[in-house]
């Protein structure tokens, strides 16, 4: 890209190329200080004094927004509060450019590790509060470029205030949305902001599974020199890069897969302890959407001998919703998935994957298969010691054979959590339920005691 832009003669555009070039060559090596910008592609020394005289406002803003984020990146903030103020001067040059919201967004971070450092100085959380603004304009416009970041400044923020546990649901929210768009990099920098708000309340088990996160995203992103900077504050995660270099890969493809197996792994691990069965359906399904890149997916359980719908996602949905109830024999689930498929599953706890389903013998007759025409469809059981704790279906209409063997193993391999987890949720609601029960009826016998007390009373006895 750079001897083409080369070729065009246009020098003042192959340099600022040339200085991203060194930005991502300052990540992908684990180099002593990755936030300097004088390498092998660009000397920070030598065009910046150029720019200067020159009023580059484009190049000059884009060198400070860089270096801000370098600084943050690697813990350097009072370095990235300079980059910061320079902005002011040079910031209009990121006017327009997808650098600009950026800029906000980590420029609010920093400010609240500062205000973290000093616990004095208000203005800094003016600065945030003034930067929210625009986030939050941005996130309601564009969600799925935003709204992961407002939940993560929202989340510091609260965690600064002492509100961890309320801070501990943003970074979740956060975390799945970045890894939902795409933003590898970002999600990493949520669970690395999660985990070291663990670690410093003491919570350090927890923190240690964010980090692990954290350190999985750089490592798919190929950020090395973060990789680096977290292993020398965290050694536990030093000793793991240790144990993963030792262990052959055979291509950067089996890498991604490999950790990105290690994280939803630990994510499941982290499900088994959700007590809430609203919020584990969402999470499961959200899981297993992502992972398989399903655009339809649904979760049905039984209930008083009758199975329904409990939650559902479709494309362009930020998360899973909780459906209103839809009986699997009722005439409405015609319109939302093939009762015919989820009906075999059922009785015969098998998995069906099937390629163009309409012309196929099994379920050729279902009124769904018939009208909507899937490409490719799986429906899993998710069983636990024989017994069937429910049903989870995914759906991809964009090309035939879409489950690979790779995405259905992976399934299987997760159903058995999933139905434990499931299971393990339901009966904490049942129990809840039962002790709700019993605390109105002691209610009411001391209410009706309280009376026969008062009539007594009253009679004179």
């Amino acid at each position: 890209f750079s001897r083409a832009i080369a070729l065009t003669g246009q020098a003042r555009i192959l340099e600022q190329q040339k200085m991203l070039q060194q930005v991502i060559w300052n990540l992908i090596h684990p180099i002593e200080q990755p936030s300097c910008l004088r390498g092998l592609y660009f000397d920070e020394e030598k065009w910046v004094p150029v720019w200067n005289l020159s009023q580059n406002y484009e190049a000059l803003a884009h060198y400070h927004y860089h270096k801000l984020v370098l600084h943050y990146l690697f813990g350097e903030h009072q370095e990235a509060e300079q980059h910061g103020e320079s902005l002011k001067q040079w910031g209009q040059g990121l006017v327009g450019s997808a650098c600009y919201p950026l800029w906000k967004f980590y420029e609010s971070l920093n400010y609240l590790r500062l205000f973290e450092m000093t616990r004095e100085d208000r203005s800094y959380l003016v600065r945030v509060e003034k930067n929210l603004q625009e986030l939050q304009l941005w996130a309601k416009r564009a969600p799925m470029n935003h709204q992961h970041r407002l939940l993560l400044i929202e989340a510091e923020w609260l965690r600064i205030k002492g509100e961890l546990w309320s801070a501990h649901r943003k970074y979740e929210e956060a975390g799945l949305l970045a890894k939902k768009n795409g933003y590898l990099q970002e999600e990493g920098l949520i669970y690395e902001c999660a985990g070291q708000a663990f670690h410093q309340s003491k919570q350090k088990k927890q923190g240690c599974f964010y980090l692990e996160e954290a350190d999985c995203c750089y490592r798919s992103w190929q950020a090395l020199a973060k990789v680096r900077q977290l292993g020398e504050v965290y050694s536990f995660l030093k000793r793991q890069g240790k144990e993963m270099k030792k262990q052959p890969l055979l291509s950067n493809k089996l890498l991604v897969n490999r950790l990105g197996m290690i994280r939803v792994l630990r994510a499941i691990k982290m499900f088994s302890r959700e007590l809430s069965l609203d919020k584990l359906l969402k999470l499961l399904l959200t899981l297993t959407v992502e992972h398989t890149k399903a655009q339809r997916g649904f979760i049905l359980l039984e209930q008083e001998k009758q199975w329904s719908i409990e939650a559902s996602w479709e494309t362009g949905q930020m998360l899973p919703t909780l459906s209103p109830f839809i009986a699997l024999d009722s005439s409405e689930i015609s319109a939302c998935l093939p009762a015919a498929v989820i009906h075999y599953v059922i009785r015969t706890h098998r998995l069906v994957v099937e390629s163009n389903p309409a012309q196929t013998f099994h379920f050729i007759r279902d009124i769904y298969i018939q009208e909507k025409l899937p490409k490719s469809i799986l429906c899993l059981p998710l069983i636990h010691h024989k017994r069937l704790a429910g049903v989870l279906y995914l759906e991809n209409n964009e090309k035939d054979d879409h489950f690979t063997l790779e995405r259905i193993q992976f399934l299987k391999h997760l159903s058995v959590q999933m139905a434990i987890s499931i299971n393990n949720t339901r009966q904490i609601r049942e129990l809840e339920g039962r002790n709700l029960k019993t605390g109105q009826q002691l209610m009411e016998v001391r209410q009706e005691t309280e009376r026969l007390c008062q009539l007594i009373k009253e009679a004179g006895c």
